[in-house]
């Protein structure tokens, strides 16, 4: 199935039809959108009887039924980060794309005009998005934020059959102050209207995406290479402020290495170095050994590591 292949997972609801009727009527609309057919109870055969759920397990799910309606189509949606690092001060972005294997053009409804004067409003589609945010500073340590954000959306996507039709969805996501570095994995769910098939009658369907995971950084971090290992050396020599992003970065295709390098470097070359050093191996490792470099380097030996020698910015051992 086209959506579930993607792990999308849709669900959708019904406007009452008298009060679609009289908005159409008064607007000179074309016929309101519907939802499903069996929306109440499940798909029906022709005789009436309740059609066999070809998912398995008995009736099928809502959002079984519409991944059908969807993959009938041969419709596909695939969210993305535009980039899986932003800078601090930066606004990251999601495209969401569509792809249209059927026999229909597709239009996603997100914005129209209601009612005659005086009384029109404009109504908007939305992307919704719940994000639950890992971050972290040298002095608050690892901590969790929960946010939710509606970002309305203005213009039509048009998909032609045999074609695709992209989405770019900027995210005003509220990073907790004096944050040095930050995981936010969010979960997006979009809003059409409608979604109108070719003369079908429009359906009213909400689709959530599978999480997408951004990462925030100091811009000289956020903006470097995947595998540079400039901006994590010169984090532990002289800026303590981008350790930790600098250690995430670097750990993405180093992990091991990373800790290792990070427990080496211990204590640093002050209060603030040694902080941000045991927060970042806190953050990659899920340990908790506070400040103690005896008690680091006793699990990273443990963990058949050998023992490091004294870091040239250090100074004597600390328990």
């Amino acid at each position: 199935m086209a959506l579930a292949n993607h792990g999308v997972r849709v669900r959708s609801w019904s406007i009452p039809g008298f009060l679609l009727a009289a908005l159409a009527g008064c607007a000179g609309h074309s016929p309101s959108p519907v939802p499903l057919e069996g929306a109440g109870d499940g798909p029906r055969s022709g005789d009436g009887a309740m059609a066999e759920n070809p998912f398995g397990g008995g009736r099928p799910t809502h959002a079984e039924r519409i991944a059908a309606y969807f993959a009938e189509r041969g419709l596909a949606f695939r969210a993305s980060a535009e980039s899986p690092w932003v800078a601090l001060d930066g606004t990251p972005a999601l495209r969401i794309e569509v792809s249209n294997g059927g026999a229909l053009p597709v239009t996603i409804v997100l914005s129209r005009d209601l009612g005659v004067w005086p009384f029109t409003r404009e109504e908007r589609g939305c992307l919704v998005v719940e994000s639950t945010a890992t971050w972290a500073s040298w002095r608050h340590g690892v901590q969790v934020a929960i946010e939710t954000v509606r970002v309305d959306q203005a213009a039509d996507v048009v998909v032609p059959v045999g074609g695709s039709a992209s989405l770019r969805i900027e995210l005003p996501l509220a990073l907790p102050a004096g944050a040095e570095a930050v995981v936010a994995r969010v979960a997006p769910q979009l809003h059409p209207l409608a979604i109108r098939c070719g003369d079908e009658p429009e359906r009213v369907i909400s689709i959530e995406l599978p999480p997408i995971e951004l990462r925030f950084g100091p811009a000289a971090v956020a903006h470097a290479a995947a595998g540079d290992e400039v901006p994590f050396e010169r984090a532990l020599a002289e800026l303590p402020e981008h350790l930790i992003a600098a250690a995430l970065h670097h750990g993405e295709a180093a992990k091991v290495p990373t800790i290792d390098r990070l427990i080496v470097s211990l204590p640093g070359p002050d209060r603030r170095g040694r902080r941000a050093r045991c927060v970042a191996l806190e953050w990659l490792t899920g340990q908790r050994h506070g400040e103690s470099v005896e008690r680091w380097r006793g699990w990273w030996e443990a963990q058949g590591a050998p023992a490091p020698a004294a870091a040239a910015t250090g100074g004597e051992r600390e328990r």
